[in-house]
């Protein structure tokens, strides 16, 4: 039984078909970084969603990590993934997958997003840090990165503002299309790399049909491989069930 007093039907009902296949617990953790985030415990095997608000926003916060569980345990979409023996993966290589599947993953679910629900699919998180950035001319979190982790976490900022005044732009709202309109003035060319990489992005999502699993772990493929990453390095895999439990298996 989930521990969560749902507030949205919608929600509710597609959390309790998913809950059928793979458990899920909710945790409230005001210390994470993100207003929800998802995760596989292998030991209970379930799936943990924590959320940092009391009332989080159910129609973009939960549902989003909701569509991830639906599209890895449920759909068979492919991770990107590396051996966790393997002694090349660093803790950058590892920060580099993480960026790489946000990219890729999270354009699906934005897209799914708005076009099953109908919402804007873009946590204010992300506004709140815009428009801090646009005040201080310097992209905040990219501070933390380094190198090539660093393009890429600038280049995704990027492309969320353009999916914002692109895609999203019938819903959204005329302060944040301001917001939008002045990250991209003042950062679209503050780095070579990032908008090579985002020209990569444009060029790999506009190919890709979000709904199509193959496309998925096409994109994930093309975004490895145009970073300069081997295959027996960076792979892809697959939640795989084994008996009440899942594991991440390579394909």
């Amino acid at each position: 039984m989930m521990n969560y007093a749902f507030t949205n039907d919608q929600v509710k009902s597609f959390a309790e078909t998913l809950n059928k296949t793979v458990p899920i617990h909710f945790i409230r953790n005001k210390k994470i970084s993100d207003n929800a985030m998802m995760d596989y415990d292998k030991d209970s095997g379930s799936v943990i969603i924590e959320y940092k608000k009391k009332q989080p926003d159910e129609l973009v916060d939960i549902l989003h990590e909701l569509i991830h569980v639906d599209m890895f345990f449920i759909k068979g979409y492919h991770k990107l993934a590396y051996g966790t023996n393997n002694p090349q993966v660093t803790s950058a290589i590892k920060r580099t997958v993480k960026l790489i599947r946000d990219i890729i993953d999270d354009s699906c679910v934005f897209e799914r997003l708005n076009a099953d629900y109908k919402v804007f699919p873009i946590s204010p998180i992300y506004f709140k840090e815009c428009r801090k950035d646009c005040e201080s001319k310097k992209i905040h979190l990219a501070q933390h990165e380094v190198n090539q982790n660093k393009s890429l976490l600038i280049a995704w900022r990027l492309q969320i503002s353009e999916m914002c005044l692109n895609e999203f732009r019938e819903l959204l709202p005329l302060d944040k299309e301001v917001i939008c309109k002045n990250f991209l003035k003042k950062f679209k060319n503050s780095n070579q790399r990032a908008k090579e990489i985002l020209r990569f992005i444009h060029s790999t999502i506009d190919q890709m049909n979000s709904l199509d699993v193959h496309h998925h772990a096409n994109a994930l493929i093309q975004f490895r491989d145009f970073l300069g990453y081997k295959d027996d390095l960076l792979y892809l895999a697959k939640m795989k069930k084994e008996g009440s439990r899942y594991s991440l298996t390579k394909q």
